[in-house]
């Protein structure tokens, strides 16, 4: 569970560390009062987001919460994605409010875990926040101010690579032991795709791929295609595929 607490996002409950997919951000103003906090927690299926803002001496709670991730970057270091742009539109009984993030510095942390026990990347933004609070359909408050916010994804045996010239196609990386496929969306020119922690609920010696796996990687945008194979390497913590192509398929 997430509580705000004068401001400050408190993370309670009996959860492995490695459990959840956990996401934040938070901005405060003091001279002015304000403060906003932001966390969306992800155990699939379920997936749970919760918001505040202090604004004029009250803590505004939010339902009806719309959080969309819009922009992803590739970080070099683990290369994995990560969201560089948030939208947040939410309603309460008396405000509505639109909030937009985007990162303007990204560092990433790794916490790793004994075996086969998934590891944590921890992405540690710092951000802009674009605040506008509505009451009754009239601006009521708006802000532009420095925060910060956070981005958690598991790593088991990262998969990535590039497809050159299609931004936005869709990859599909399948294991052909297993028949188990992950999705990306190319950002920057990459896709990543990984394990999580519900993979190692299913299969704790060997979640997601085992040595000598043949990875099937296809890409897809329109009517263009491209596909590669890879042959998985446990001996790396993450390996990188052939570049993909996208042809022109006939019709």
């Amino acid at each position: 569970m997430i509580c705000l607490v004068e401001g400050i996002m408190i993370i309670t409950g009996v959860n492995l560390f490695d459990d959840p997919q956990w996401n934040w951000a938070q901005v405060s103003v003091p001279e002015e009062n304000v403060s906003l906090v932001l966390g969306d927690v992800i155990v699939p299926p379920a997936r749970s987001i919760m918001m505040a803002f202090k604004y004029n001496g009250t803590t505004i709670i939010f339902d009806e919460i719309n959080l969309s991730y819009t922009s992803y970057e590739f970080d070099p270091i683990t290369s994995k994605l990560y969201p560089d742009a948030y939208h947040v539109t939410a309603n309460s009984d008396e405000y509505r409010i639109n909030v937009t993030i985007n990162v303007i510095k990204n560092v990433p942390l790794v916490r790793s875990f004994p075996g086969a026990l998934p590891d944590y990347v921890i992405f540690e933004q710092i951000s802009d926040y674009d605040i506008t609070l509505f009451k009754a359909g009239e601006l009521v408050y708006s802000l532009n101010h420095g925060g910060f916010s956070e981005y958690t994804t598991h790593v088991v045996h990262t998969i990535y690579g590039k497809v050159l010239n299609a931004e936005g196609a869709l990859v599909t990386v399948t294991n052909t032991r297993t028949g188990m496929s992950k999705q990306s969306t190319v950002a920057s020119g990459y896709y990543s795709v990984d394990g999580n922690f519900l993979d190692y609920l299913v299969n704790d010696t060997a979640p997601w791929v085992a040595d000598g796996d043949i990875m099937y990687i296809e890409a897809v945008k329109n009517q263009n295609r491209g596909n590669t194979t890879l042959i998985v390497n446990m001996s790396v913590d993450k390996q990188q595929a052939a570049d993909i192509s996208l042809q022109p398929q006939p019709e």
